[in-house]
């Protein structure tokens, strides 16, 4: 974990303490200063001065959206918010990105990660921006009241657990609970720092440990037969998982133990059926902000209903539903690959791949559906075992061109899976020794074991607090001494960041 990451804990620790002391009427200030606090060590003034432009921006435009009468100016109010957030957004995310195309176009197509290049800063600009966008939105469409307190928004809009890596709130969801004055229950408590070591052990005792033969893997690929590229991509796949749901471990942890329930990211994405079910479940509040502020509105745009219109006039039912569909799609997933960087890698595997295999599924279904009359296929096991097959199949696609240097990296290290079968290279040449494997494949065991349960409904945080006491020190006890004893961490160790950081 790096530096930043163990500020957000020092700064939990001390708000944590102060919270649970003061009066239930200043709990709120308190979360307020450590927000403002944790940007200022984490990230310096400079971000805290933009970021506080993007705060005055939604404050004043959602109140005036709220105060006019005439529609066409709240439109026009929101827009222009929603573009100055954005403008801001793109200057500390891709200054340094645009300036190195703008000089060098004729490389874009191999520019490998340069999401932001000498970017001015970029401390939370992805996760405060759609949350601010969200909200405006919300007060437009009267989803949610408008808030006529400034400090109160500020504490709203930089609330200190989800300015990392998310998750990406509304408006309505946050508002009680952050300036409730109703008594804590200790089972928040109890169950947040339970979760704030599981996400901890998640991090530096399983993610940053898996990374070692993947970089050495792939950071080499051209001396290592497919058999282990292959290897090190599926490793990848877990181990990214991994690591962004110990992230939300950790902030979703430190936020129940001041009472307040962000909603969840993940909800064991592997056990998907479907692409478009998969990313129902991958960053969910990402995926749910592209469908309701961008996909439903290019949906029920007007140049959409006229398309719609023009081919139901021609009698193609299915076509008139399905245009403007993979049109939409064609915008969120595209928005999406922009949001991670702008790089031809980024738009294949975050913009293109998913789009286009959420079209090829919307197509097998109108085939199995409408032509073979087989709608009873997906009850069958075998149907089943290939629906998770195929989904997994296309995420892997999905994360080759995400984790390849370059494009060409990419179809290199394709060309090896299928051709070079070669297998010199044994365990001790791919970056870990047996013990290193050993807790890997144990950890890997144990959380494919915690989200079987959690499939199957199980409810763990009820289980572990009603666990007596002594259970329940136990278990903190023993996360506390695999950290100490297995986690990747010291002097000699070069400090892994949340890969999601970045973005």
């Amino acid at each position: 974990m790096s530096i930043v990451w163990l500020k957000l804990l020092i700064v939990f620790a001390i708000a944590f303490l102060v919270y649970h002391t003061v009066g239930a009427k200043y709990r709120w200030m308190i979360l307020l200063l450590a927000s403002i606090g944790f940007i200022l060590i984490a990230a310096g003034i400079i971000s805290f001065w933009y970021m506080f432009f993007a705060i005055l921006v939604s404050f004043f435009g959602s109140n005036f959206i709220n105060k006019v009468e005439n529609n066409s100016v709240k439109q026009l109010i929101l827009g222009s918010s929603i573009l100055l957030i954005i403008a801001e957004f793109v200057l500390l995310k891709f200054s340094g990105a645009l300036s190195q195309l703008s000089t060098n176009v004729s490389e874009f197509f191999a520019t490998t990660e340069t999401i932001a290049g000498d970017a001015i800063v970029t401390l939370g600009v992805s996760y405060y921006s759609l949350i601010l966008i969200a909200y405006i939105t919300d007060v437009y469409r009267k989803v949610t009241t408008v808030e006529t307190n400034f400090l109160k928004h500020s504490l709203f809009s930089t609330y200190f657990p989800q300015i990392l890596m998310g998750p990406i709130v509304r408006h309505k969801e946050m508002k009680e609970q952050l300036f409730s004055t109703k008594e804590i229950s200790f089972d928040c408590i109890k169950f947040g720092v339970f979760r704030i070591l599981w996400g901890i052990t998640k991090k530096i005792v399983i993610a940053d440990r898996i990374l070692l033969p993947i970089n050495t893997i792939l950071g080499s690929y051209q001396e290592y037969s497919g058999m282990y590229i292959l290897f090190a991509m599926i490793l990848f796949g877990l181990q990214f998982y991994i690591e962004f749901s110990a992230a939300m471990d950790i902030v979703l942890g430190i936020s129940e133990c001041f009472g307040i329930k962000m909603p969840e990211n993940f909800n064991n994405p592997f056990f998907s059926k479907s692409v478009h079910d998969f990313w129902n479940r991958w960053h969910i509040t990402f995926y749910s902000f592209l469908k309701d502020y961008i996909f439903y509105p290019v949906i029920r745009s007007k140049i959409m209903m006229k398309i719609k219109s023009a081919l139901e006039g021609i009698k193609h039912k299915w076509l008139a539903k399905h245009i403007p569909l993979f049109i939409a799609y064609f915008v969120i997933w595209s928005i999406s690959s922009f949001r991670h960087g702008i790089s031809f890698k980024y738009f294949i595997a975050m913009g293109m791949s998913p789009c286009i295999f959420m079209i090829l599924e919307d197509i097998f279904k109108l085939i199995t559906d409408k032509v073979l009359k087989i709608k009873s296929l997906k009850n069958a096991l075998w149907a089943k075992i290939i629906q998770r097959i195929y989904v997994l199949t296309a995420m892997y696609l999905m994360w080759f061109f995400f984790r390849a240097e370059t494009v060409s990296d990419c179809f290199n290290m394709f060309e090896k899976v299928l051709f070079d079968f070669n297998s010199a290279n044994t365990i001790t040449t791919i970056g870990v020794d047996k013990y290193d494997f050993g807790v890997i494949i144990i950890g890997i065991t144990l959380i494919i074991i915690v989200d079987l349960l959690k499939e199957f409904k199980v409810d763990l945080r009820g289980i572990y607090i009603r666990c007596p006491l002594i259970v329940r020190w136990c278990a903190i006890i023993f996360f506390q001494i695999v950290i100490l004893l297995l986690g990747l961490y010291g002097p000699e160790y070069d400090p892994k960041d949340f890969m999601y950081f970045k973005f």
